[in-house]
Order: C-alpha cells, then sequence, then structure tokens
C-alpha cells in the first residue's frame, strides 16, 4: 500500500521527497483508528523481517510487528561495498534516516525503537540493543560512525549506549542548527544545505586518554645531551634551535 494523498501531503511538507519514500517502500498504515498512520518496512536482503507503524500528526506514537525481528532500519547498507568508504550515519528514526538518504549520505540507518528515557550505560541484560550485538560482525568493518541522534535528554541517552557498544575511537556526535533537535528539522529550516554542513561539523566521541595536541600543555624545554662526537654534537644542537 502507498501513501494516500493526505500523508504524502504530511510528509512532504517536512521536506521528505516522494520518491525517496516510494523507494524505501514508506505507505500508509492500515490502521483505522482516526489518526494519520504510515508504516515503513525493514529489511533484511530481499525481505520484510518487521513493520513500524506510526503516526505522522497529533501525538507521536509507535508499535512494531508482534514477534518480528528487531533490526537497524536500511541495514542492508552494510553489505553494500560500493558504500565501504563512507563514514556510517546511525540515527534515532527512520524519518530522520531519510533525510540524510536523500541529502547524498546512502549509507544511513536507524535504530528500530528510539531512545530511552534512562541511559543503559555498560549493562544491556534487558537486551536493550540486541540488534547492535546481531549486527555485529558487519559493524566491525566500519571505520566511521557518525550518531545522529535527537539532541533531547533520550537522544543523548541513545548517542552514549551505542557509542559504547560501537567503540567511542570511531564514533562522532553532531550538533544540530539552533532551534533544531535532528535532521529533519535541520532539512525544514535550512534546506539540504542544513542537513549537509550539520554532518559536516560531525565532533569525535571523546575517549578518556586520547587528546588533540592543541588540548595538550607546553611541553619543557630539555636541553640535548652531547654524545661526544664533536661533529654531530653540533649538528644537533643547530637543529634544535632552528639554526
Amino acid at each position: 500500500m502507498g501513501l494516500i494523498a493526505r500523508h504524502l501531503e504530511i510528509l512532504t511538507a517536512r521536506g521528505l521527497d516522494p520518491e525517496t519514500l516510494a523507494r524505501y517502500g514508506v505507505g500508509s498504515s492500515p490502521r483505522v483508528d482516526g489518526e494519520d498512520w504510515i508504516r515503513i518496512p525493514y529489511f533484511e536482503g530481499e525481505q520484510v523481517v518487521n513493520w513500524k507503524h506510526r503516526t505522522i500528526s497529533g501525538e507521536k506514537r509507535f508499535h512494531q510487528e508482534a514477534g518480528a525481528k528487531k533490526c537497524f532500519w536500511n541495514i542492508n547498507v552494510l553489505l553494500d561495498a560500493s558504500l565501504a568508504d563512507q563514514p556510517l550515519l546511525i540515527t534515532e528514526g527512520e524519518l530522520d534516516a531519510l533525510t540524510a538518504i536523500q541529502c547524498g549520505f546512502a549509507r544511513t540507518m536507524s535504530v528500530p525503537d528510539g531512545a530511552p528515557a534512562t541511559a543503559v550505560g555498560e549493562d544491556d541484560s534487558g537486551r536493550k540493543y540486541s540488534y547492535v550485538q546481531d549486527a555485529k560482525a558487519a559493524l566491525s568493518q566500519v571505520r566511521e560512525i557518525i550518531l545522529c541522534t535527537d539532541s533531547d535528554g533520550p537522544g543523548v541517552n541513545l548517542l552514549n549506549d551505542l557509542a559504547i557498544r560501537l567503540g567511542k575511537v570511531r564514533c562522532k556526535w553532531v550538533k544540530y542548527p539552533k532551534g533544531c533537535k535532528d535532521l529533519n528539522d535541520a532539512l525544514r529550516a535550512f534546506g539540504p544545505r542544513g542537513v549537509t554542513e550539520t554532518i559536516a561539523r560531525a565532533q569525535f566521541m571523546r575517549v578518556d586518554g586520547v587528546y588533540r595536541m592543541s588540548e595538550l600543555p607546553p611541553a619543557p624545554n630539555y636541553p640535548a645531551l652531547r654524545m661526544g662526537l664533536e661533529q654531530l654534537d653540533g649538528r644537533l644542537e643547530d637543529r634544535l634551535v632552528g639554526r
């Protein structure tokens, strides 16, 4: 089922391109409770393994198919060798991922179930992030990951939880333009340029014990020790003082 006219109008008002929505199978949900529901398919290879249903007006509500597999949305990009030299973007929701894709960032995935109200941290006994572990082998080949989570409290929780599981040394975070909390906000406010510049400004996560040279204090100026070889000692001293 494709998008009915009303739902297409709502989504295009958010800056989303009808062709991109159709290519990724976004359609109107068959729910008939009087609210505007769409559904988004989750593929693994050619097979649909889950459907995400969500509202696009009024109160934000979500649900997935009972008993369906939990995995990243658009996980197939991890197996696309033509994108292997690009950073991987991970968003908090599918509409933000679609925003990034239509702005030229094809190697983009979304988490399947949003951000947690409370950070999980190192503990994952509840299997909140089982989908990360399930994709561990494919994710191990990715050199740079840009985490495009929302800038609110739950989004920050998701950012830090993902960085722990993916490895902070290869993860970056983004700072959105003023008045924006996610990539779709940046698209609506500033167009594709707002998205591309936001991603271009991504910064690496801080890692304990790892610093930029500019963050280090000045090094002490140790005197050169003579080696007892007159000609060599003279050359080394000249080099040290810039002569």
